[in-house]
């Protein structure tokens, strides 16, 4: 049975709940009030934070803005295509690098491109992978940064640009582009570097909202969307929140994703089909980092198998997204059925009605923000893990030294584990062996927890099957919901709930030595060192905050190793 496109919401047990919120977001038009940019919404907001949510609305204006810039996009892509380029790099993290890989995936690269990467690791495994039969004499870079000043990015361009200056000294820079804030430190690097175009996003526009600025557009102009359409989808949605703000699927989501996790349902398993999974990291960052502060959050989940359903507890929301066309993960007939757990079900008409459905999960977010009374346009908790890298990289060339050397607390032949935290909050003491350690881990999680395994490793295709292997183990051992991420990509998407949100979280943090390393210039300081930092920086701030953590360090073999893990967990 074909689907109608749309949204559809069964509230199940918080249907009291999602009731009176509706009806009090419509009479009070939540929707209209943020496309007005009227603050007043946020009733547990001070007047601080009431302007800077002011400031961070510019998400709304962009929708009508972006049209009038499109002519100048595809202008510097004809441009780049005639110069003989056929690979595209795209440098940036969090919301500079998940909006371009939905895109790049949905959508797919232009018929002239032989790659189209998004690089958002520090992982010295992941650059040489890149580097593979990769022409640089033929290559462009699009170095994506709000601030300028996040050390991944900053990082990123000085290897890529050291090794394009190489082989086009007089004129490296025509082969990169920029898109930042004005003023900005990349802003300045650019012209400094002569880049061949510089993209000035308005400053009101936060990381996570910048899907449909030139963070987005600019790399999607070189895959096969219609930005014309994108845009036009994105302008018809936005028009009917305006001409019916209190009755619209913005309004519905977000009120259910608001009520869930005030009631305890706060785990949002997002099951999506194939044509549109490449979706949900980008709504995994919006929603965790939007909502996951003042100990409480909505957590969302990528990539669960829909047996799920079959066995979840009371502490999840479920939500069902397909392509038309597309079977459902969980049938509509499922959904639609006796349930107590809260679920909805979204069906896209097809990908151009990808800016639209971005608009719509902005929106829902904000909402769900008001209901559950935090501040969506802040990120309270993500600079800790930042400042701490900084401080590790710092006492490290103090002591003139590169990494911090841990003795592990046991050692097997593919993996050591390094350091463990208890239930507690403190470390585990006396002689063990692997196993002791992960059954007391695994044994610490009570219902409503959850698990994630946060690796310190390239993000490719054999990492990711062995990743969720472990998570089902896991899930399979413990019946606790559980969430995988690469690091340190997740530091600026779900970190943030990690740190700020409810302590419900257990974390096996997965590291792997290297073979092959790179320097980073003028730093001075190796790739495999930034990223070992910037790992320990993240369990520090966790270890602060008592959370639950496992270090696992998988050596040169992390696939080995990740098996290893895998029998461990099995009991084995």
């Amino acid at each position: 049975m074909v689907q109608k496109a749309g949204l559809r919401v069964f509230p199940g047990a918080i249907r009291r709940e999602y009731e009176a919120n509706l009806e009090r977001g419509r009479r009070l038009l939540w929707v209209q009030a943020l496309i007005d940019k009227n603050p007043s919404i946020f009733e547990k907001q001070d007047r601080a934070a009431h302007k800077v949510i002011t400031n961070r609305l510019g998400w709304i204006d962009s929708v009508r803005r972006m049209p009038a810039e499109i002519v100048r996009l595809q202008t510097l892509v004809e441009d780049v295509r005639k110069s003989g380029v056929v690979h595209l790099f795209i440098l940036g993290m969090g919301g500079s690098s998940l909006a371009p890989e939905v895109f790049g995936k949905i959508f797919g690269r232009r018929s002239w491109l032989k790659s189209y990467e998004v690089v958002d690791s520090t992982a010295p495994s992941r650059l040489e992978g890149l580097l593979k039969g990769v022409d640089l004499t033929r290559s462009f870079f699009i170095v994506s940064s709000k601030s300028g000043t996040t050390i991944e990015t900053a990082s990123q361009f000085r290897f890529f640009f050291r090794l394009v200056k190489q082989v086009r000294p007089l004129k490296a820079g025509n082969f990169f582009t920029a898109v930042t804030d004005a003023g900005s430190e990349l802003h300045r690097m650019a012209r400094r570097n002569r880049f061949r175009e510089v993209f000035l996003n308005p400053a009101d526009i936060g990381g996570r909202y910048s899907a449909l600025s030139f963070f987005g557009l600019l790399p999607a102009a070189f895959t096969r969307a219609n930005l014309t359409d994108l845009l036009a989808g994105a302008q018809d949605c936005l028009h009917r929140m305006e001409s019916s703000p209190a009755d619209n699927e913005a309004l519905e989501l977000g009120v259910l994703m608001g009520c869930a996790a005030s009631r305890g349902y706060d785990k949002l398993s997002c099951l999506a089909s194939p044509r549109i999974a490449p979706f949900v990291p980008w709504v995994e960052q919006l929603v965790a980092e939007s909502t996951g502060k003042e100990g409480t959050g909505v957590i969302p989940i990528d990539g669960e198998h829909p047996s799920a359903w079959s066995t979840a507890g009371t502490d999840r929301t479920f939500v069902s997204m397909a392509m038309a066309g597309e079977k459902h993960p969980l049938p509509i007939s499922t959904l639609s059925g006796r349930s107590p757990i809260p679920r909805a079900a979204i069906t896209l008409s097809g990908p151009q009605a990808l800016g639209a459905e971005m608009l719509t999960w902005e929106m829902a977010t904000a909402v769900a923000a008001v209901v559950m009374g935090v501040n969506p346009f802040d990120e309270p908790n993500v600079s800790e893990s930042k400042k701490n890298t900084t401080a590790i990289i710092r006492e490290n060339r103090r002591l003139r030294r590169r990494v911090v050397s841990i003795e592990p607390l046991c050692r097997e032949a593919a993996l050591d584990i390094m350091t463990a935290t208890d239930i507690r909050g403190h470390a585990a003491q006396g002689k063990k062996t692997a196993a002791d350690v992960m059954n007391r881990f695994l044994s610490g999680a009570v219902p409503g927890d959850y698990f994630a395994i946060l690796c310190y490793a390239e993000m490719v295709p054999e990492m990711e099957r062995l990743l969720d292997r472990l998570r089902l183990a896991i899930q399979v051992r413990t019946g606790i919901a559980t969430l995988r991420g690469f690091g340190p990509r997740y530091l600026h998407s779900i970190g943030q709930l990690y740190k700020g949100g409810a302590p419900k979280g257990h974390f096996l943090v997965i590291e792997r030595d290297y073979s092959v390393d790179f320097t980073i210039p003028k730093l001075s300081l190796p790739f495999s060192h930034l990223i070992k930092a910037q790992a320990q920086g993240d369990i520090k701030a966790l270890a602060k905050r008592n959370r639950p953590v496992v270090t696992v360090n998988v050596k040169t073999d992390p696939a080995a190793g990740l098996r290893r893990l895998v029998e461990l967990v099995r009991g084995r």
